[in-house]
């Protein structure tokens, strides 16, 4: 069952996800791909890797038996690291 609408969270920095951030937690967002990979290249970076997982089977979730859940993109900026040479 689908618990949540994307985007998630929705741009608010709720008072939980404060609590995550300043307790050094990792954040689940939700974003669809276009949001994600769209954002990405419209911010100047450049797609170097994409990486699929999904839950284990003994999660037993319903979903990843049938397809990836997860994306993970990997970007550099174009013009290289800030910093490194002339702009």
């Amino acid at each position: 069952m689908v618990g949540r609408v994307l985007p998630y969270p929705a741009g608010k920095v709720t008072p939980h996800l404060q609590s995550l951030i300043a307790a050094d937690h990792p954040l689940e967002l939700g974003r669809t791909l276009e949001a994600q990979i769209g954002g990405q290249l419209r911010a100047g970076l450049v797609l170097t890797d994409l990486y699929e997982d999904r839950y284990p089977d003994a999660d037993a979730d319903p979903l990843s038996r049938l397809m990836s859940t997860f994306i993970a993109t990997r970007a550099i900026h174009a013009d290289g690291p800030p910093g490194q040479g002339e702009r």
